[in-house]
């Protein structure tokens, strides 16, 4: 399938499942004049059955690539940003997060939710402020581990222990 003017696909929730698919026809030198989704903005794939890993060549979609875009209010006339979205939470889909999501993290009208997937331990520290829970096959189960977040790692201040004032540090 070739959309390259679709900018909106909302396919979430219809038990979809396979491989997520591809943005490209697959050939690295060509990837320029092949993406199949040249203009999508919004991909929400979520809540389906979705396996695999996530294609590289996501990062290329215009939900990533293209700037923030502004929509006209049609009863205020006022100007609204458009949010652009990359949704392929509530899957089976596995291997390695995809540490290239956290090139967008400051932008605001990026969105990324890769949340309730089966990745795989640890989480690349990039995309940690995702808090992604991931697989670790390797305890003889596959046991889910959820990242622990330090008051250190979000700038959070807690008591301290002893004295009861607070403290800039974890101290668990």
């Amino acid at each position: 399938m070739c959309a390259p003017d679709l900018t909106y696909l909302y396919l979430n929730s219809n038990a979809l499942s396979g491989d997520l698919p591809l943005a490209t026809n697959g050939d690295p030198k060509d990837l320029e004049f092949l993406i199949l989704f040249r203009n999508l903005r919004v991909l929400n794939l979520s809540n389906n059955r979705f396996t695999g890993s996530v294609p590289d060549d996501h990062l290329i979609l215009d939900v990533f690539q293209s700037g923030p875009g502004y929509v006209r209010d049609g009863v205020t006339g006022a100007l609204t940003p458009l949010q652009h979205v990359y949704d392929v939470s509530d899957n089976f889909i596995a291997g390695t997060a995809p540490a290239w999501a956290a090139r967008w993290r400051e932008f605001a009208y990026v969105s990324v939710n890769l949340r309730n997937n089966r990745w795989t331990c640890p989480i690349p520290n990039p995309i940690s402020y995702l808090t992604l829970a991931c697989v670790d096959d390797n305890a003889g189960g596959n046991t889910s581990v959820t990242p622990k977040t330090t008051a250190a790692d979000t700038n959070r201040r807690v008591p301290n222990r002893d004295t009861g004032n607070a403290d800039s540090r974890d101290t668990r």
